[in-house]
């Protein structure tokens, strides 16, 4: 499945396209200075958007959704725990950065939010959702089948997202780092931040995962 990184220099996150050209879509988290950048590329090369996946509600993975809300006509999926996030600046992190104040009008989203585990079906693919709470309540990866793993801030290479933000929750870590270690086979590492990297190699060199 071909992955197509996005990406409009901090702060912005590193957003990616998942599908064939010419073929049907989702997106993986809208952080960009205008998401007409996205929706535009999506509309030049894919034939539909099936999804957005949210991988959390921060300020620099959602900002793109403002002022685009009623040309979202696919379902934005984001765990329920950081569903608040998305109008809130306070609890996006925008406001503790000095950044003009991100509020999405969800009332115009067809908000959808997940299970621990669960297999979101696009159609074309199947993504599975591991919630891995600690960057943020809501911190969710998702596995597209045994190649791909987009991490959000959960682990970039090599390191993982800060704690100190307001809605984090650094006291769960440990128990989500098990869930990533538990991950079989080696799939290819989409982080919202950085190089990408290979499962393998994180769990050999990257010092979180001896939590």
């Amino acid at each position: 499945m071909k992955v197509t990184p996005l990406f409009y220099a901090e702060p912005y996150c590193r957003n990616y396209v998942i599908g064939e050209e010419g073929g049907e879509c989702a997106i993986i988290d809208f952080g960009a200075p205008s998401g007409e950048l996205l929706l535009h590329y999506v509309a030049k090369h894919h034939s539909k958007c099936k999804a957005l996946i949210l991988t959390h509600g921060h300020f620099d993975h959602i900002c793109g959704l403002i002022g685009v809300e009623e040309k979202i006509d696919f379902p934005v999926y984001i765990a329920s725990e950081d569903e608040c996030c998305l109008s809130d600046p306070h609890l996006n992190g925008s406001t503790s950065f000095g950044l003009p104040e991100v509020i999405v009008d969800d009332s115009k989203l067809n908000i959808k939010n997940f299970d621990d585990g669960e297999e979101i079906d696009l159609g074309f693919a199947k993504l599975k959702a591991i919630k891995t709470p600690f960057h943020t309540l809501g911190s969710s990866i998702f596995l597209l089948g045994e190649e791909s793993l987009f991490t959000g801030d959960s682990v970039f290479r090599y390191g993982i997202g800060r704690m100190d933000l307001p809605h984090a929750a650094p006291r769960m870590l440990s128990k989500s780092m098990a869930k990533i270690k538990a991950i079989q086979g080696n799939p290819k590492i989409y982080p919202g931040h950085g190089p990408s990297s290979f499962l393998s190699d994180e769990k050999r060199g990257n010092p979180y995962f001896s939590y």
